[in-house]
């Protein structure tokens, strides 16, 4: 309610006399009429609020309290949907709102009642609200109810009706099963009070207790079906039951599976496949097909079927099947991959299906080979006529059953001895030997052979492989000897002359044996054969001529070889110096050995020399040589002295790493790790390889921190004090006395100068800063109360001494000696004490004097003053009253 001014009091009046007279009404001053109900909105939907705007007038000139306002829906005598008590000032009016919430549909009207002075009146206003649809969904029937099992058609019905009062477009009904989606169905249009039944089917889910629940006018907002009432959308079902399926699974869980057999030998089947299935769960006898398929990527193609039956008795059953490589269809070799399915039509119901399909492989094996390796190993490679050779034949089975066979071999072109049913096992192989003997007194080159041959029922895939081939060479006994006397070379010009033809000859005689031999004549230099020459020989003293021929091409030296294929001699060398103007020089065998034993005599003392200035410029010793080796750690680059056999920045053990050796990357030599390079090639060595790469460890230094001085300790003392005294000999009661009679003596000795210096007036700086020191009480009395050495140790009559006879001074008196000049503060010498003084001079050199016995024991110290004997202050002890 709100109070409105004089000018809108006017302005109200004015628009009243405007606008068409609707029915007035009058409680006490309050005035109003059909007029004064303002509506909003104006265009009304069932379910819509209503707002309602009153506005009283006051026309009397006081002020109108205590005026009832209500508003009513259709009647007075229905329950007001708003009330308020308000106040109008006078000649004013005042406004008061209201809403009317859900409008139902149909025609309306708003009574206003108006009390005020004990008299009331009331207007009212029509209204008219259009209707809405309103879609319900009922009747949500599952059939059938009973004996379901998964995977069984279950159908289903919903009744929708349009319960509004408005005709409702095309809708769609949602369906969810135990809350998952089952499907959605549109719903054709619904007039005003109209029903119809929607209708589908879906499979069973797994066995359990499901639920349907149905959604009308699932998609409101795309279908534009607005609605008076959406709490009638959803129906749900009854429960219904779902029995569980019987699962045929392959046996033996978790891991099953079908065995594979084949004949003993057999290379390409038959296959016998078995295995067992097992029925779980389920009632009564039922029966399931099997199916043996062969898959080839993607691809599964059916080979065979067959059936198992069980009852409740037998719910294990076993199968066994035998397949052919015809019925599989499969020639090459290889592996094959076999499936074996339960129930492949997918016709039996089952609780689990992923659990149907076993693979297994099957082989199918190709036809072993039987491979000879090519060479046949001899146990020498040359022999002599007489003697017999060893050849070893490696035989190897590249299949996977074994072969059965027999070797055969020749030699020199005669059969050897067979051997036979020779049997070698599935991927392995064998080395037979044959023994051969040798004949003939030529030198030739004898052969060798072996053959493989499999017997009837074994197999070989490849008949080229099957043999072996070896060789050996067959020296005669026959010897040679080069007659040097005999060579001779035509023309005979020395030196050669360059571009002309030589012809060299030279007789060979044997010496023992006979055979045949080939002399090669051989340009050394050059390394080309000038020409062949073959003699035989038929016995001892035999002997044939060796021609070479051979043209002077080049300036220099030229050297020529006659090498004997047969190696029955050594071989024959000439050396001569070819010169373009025939100035040359020929060598002979004898003279080249000659200068080659001169030049390895040089050779040898040059490299001797080498050797020795080697060993001395590099010579380190023994300290150098364990630094450059330790100079840091290899594992931590940490310094070290080189003596360690611990790092003590990482503690790897030094002189084990010291022992680890490798081979050099470039020469092979074994080398130790801790070599920079390596002393045979100079390759650089990767240290840090070697070794496990540590970690420094950080080394904490602990600072040394003085020990502070307790100074009240100090001056305390010691809380054996009394004891201590008691070991000395003297009485603490005694000493205490003596103490504190001293201390009180000094006190007074203090106040006695304070009171001097105050009546002299001197400044205590000035005092300080002076030349001389005055002589006080204290200083005196201190002074005279001096102990002296001699005092403490008696007249020199009474004094024993190291030195005296029959004396021995005992530990305790040196202790006690001791103790008395700490006490007294005094310095002085002990038994056994090194005591230094003047030299004594020698009596024996003319002109020295000895000194006084006086100057020389005189242990006096003379002060700075006079003459005056150094004072020495005892230590004071605090008494037990003062620590108190």
């Amino acid at each position: 309610m709100r109070k409105v001014p004089a000018v809108g009091v006017a302005l109200v009046l004015l628009l009243t006399l405007l606008l068409p007279l609707g029915s007035t009404a009058q409680a006490g001053d309050v005035t109003f009429s059909t007029d004064s109900l303002a509506l909003s909105p104006t265009s009304l939907v069932e379910g819509d609020d209503l707002s309602i705007t009153v506005t009283l007038t006051n026309g009397a000139t006081s002020e109108a309290t205590d005026v009832d306002v209500s508003l009513h829906p259709d009647d007075v005598g229905n329950l007001a949907f708003h009330q308020e008590t308000v106040s109008i000032s006078a000649e004013g009016f005042v406004q008061v709102s209201g809403v009317w919430t859900d409008l139902p549909f149909g025609s309306h009207s708003v009574v206003l009642v108006v009390t005020h002075s004990g008299e009331s009146d009331n207007v009212s206003k029509s209204i008219q609200v259009s209707g809405l649809a309103d879609l319900t969904a009922s009747a949500v029937m599952v059939s059938p109810t009973a004996g379901l099992h998964q995977g069984d058609v279950v159908n289903l019905s919903v009744e929708v009706t349009n319960a509004g009062n408005l005709d409702a477009g095309a809708s769609h009904l949602l369906l969810q099963l135990d809350g998952n989606l089952l499907t959605e169905m549109q719903v054709p249009p619904l007039p005003i009070g109209q029903s119809t039944t929607m209708q589908t089917s879906f499979n069973a889910p797994t066995a359990g207790e499901h639920q349907v629940t149905a959604f009308v006018n699932s998609q409101s907002s795309a279908d534009g079906i607005v609605e008076s009432d959406i709490g009638n959308n959803e129906a749900t079902s009854s429960t219904f039951s779902v029995l569980a399926d019987p699962d045929y699974l392959h046996h033996a869980q978790p891991n099953p599976q079908v065995s594979v057999s084949t004949p003993v030998g057999a290379l390409s089947g038959p296959w016998t496949l078995s295995g067992e299935i097992l029925r779980m769960g389920g009632e009564g006898d039922s029966s399931i097909d099997v199916a043996i398929l062969r898959v080839e990527g993607q691809t599964e193609t059916v080979v065979r079927s067959f059936s198992l039956s069980f009852s409740e008795t037998s719910p294990l059953q076993g199968w066994e099947q035998v397949l052919t490589s015809t019925e599989l269809q499969i020639s090459e070799a290889g592996q094959y991959l076999l499936r074996v399915r339960i129930d492949p039509s997918r016709q039996v119901p089952q609780s689990i299906q992923f659990n149907d399909d076993l693979d297994v492989s099957i082989s199918n094996h190709a036809v072993p080979n039987v491979a000879v390796s090519p060479l046949a190993a001899a146990s020498s490679d040359t022999i002599l006529p007489g003697e017999s050779v060893t050849f070893e034949v490696t035989v190897t089975n590249i299949g996977v059953i074994a072969v059965i066979g027999s070797l055969s071999a020749t030699f020199d072109g005669q059969p050897l001895t067979p051997q036979q049913g020779l049997g070698i096992p599935a991927g392995e192989e064998r080395t037979f030997t044959f023994l051969a003997p040798a004949s003939g007194d030529v030198n030739r080159l004898i052969s060798f052979s072996a053959s493989w041959t499999a017997n009837e029922d074994s197999h070989d895939a490849n008949l080229d492989d099957n043999t072996a081939f070896g060789s050996v060479t067959l020296h005669s006994s026959l010897t040679l000897r080069f007659m040097q006397e005999t060579e001779s070379w035509t023309p005979s010009d020395t030196p050669l002359v360059y571009g002309t033809t030589y012809i060299y000859t030279i007789e060979v005689t044997a010496t023992e044996g006979s055979g045949d031999e080939t002399f090669t004549c051989l340009d050394h230099l050059d390394n080309r054969v000038l020409s062949s020459n073959q003699s035989t020989f038929t016995g001892a003293g035999d002997s044939h001529y060796v021609i070479c021929t051979f043209l002077a091409e080049e300036t220099g030296p030229f050297e020529l070889y006659i090498v004997p294929e047969g190696g029955t001699v050594a071989t024959w060398t000439s050396s001569w110096t070819i010169s373009a103007t025939g100035l040359g020089e020929y060598e002979s065998n004898d003279n080249s050995v000659t200068q080659g034993a001169i030049l390895f005599i040089v050779a040898a003392i040059l490299l001797f020399a080498v050797l020795a200035a080697a060993w001395v410029l590099t010579r380190t010793s023994e300290e150098e040589a364990e630094r450059e080796t330790f100079d840091y750690c290899p594992t931590c680059d940490g310094e070290i002295e080189g003596d360690e056999e611990i790092c003590p920045h990482c503690d790897f053990d030094l002189a084990a790493g010291q022992s680890q050796f490798h081979d050099c990357s470039k020469c092979n030599s074994n080398i130790p790790d801790l070599m920079d390079h390596c002393p045979y090639c100079g390759e650089v060595q990767d240290v840090s390889s070697f070794y496990e790469r540590r970690e420094r460890k950080e080394r904490v230094i602990k600072e040394e921190v003085d020990e502070e001085v307790d100074w009240d300790e100090v001056v305390t003392g010691t809380d054996s004090f009394d004891e201590t005294l008691e070991e000395l000999g003297f009485d603490s009661d005694q000493y205490e006395s003596d103490w504190d009679s001293k201390l009180q003596a000094a006190e007074k000795d203090i106040d006695e100068a304070e009171e001097w210096r105050s009546e002299q007036q001197i400044d205590p700086e000035d005092a300080e800063s002076g030349d001389q020191i005055a002589d006080t009480h204290l200083r005196a009395a201190v002074r005279a109360d001096q102990v002296d050495i001699d005092d403490i140790i008696g007249d020199k009559e009474g004094r024993r001494h190291l030195s005296d006879e029959q004396v021995e001074l005992t530990a305790s008196d040196a202790k006690i000696r001791s103790d008395i000049f700490e006490l007294t503060g005094e310095e002085g010498v002990l038994p056994g004490d090194n005591v230094s003084v003047d030299l004594i001079p020698d009596h024996t050199v003319v002109g020295n004097e000895l000194k006084e016995a006086k100057d020389v024991t005189d242990f006096t110290v003379e002060e700075d003053n006079g003459g005056e004997s150094k004072k020495h202050r005892a230590p004071r002890r605090k008494s037990d009253e003062s620590t108190d």
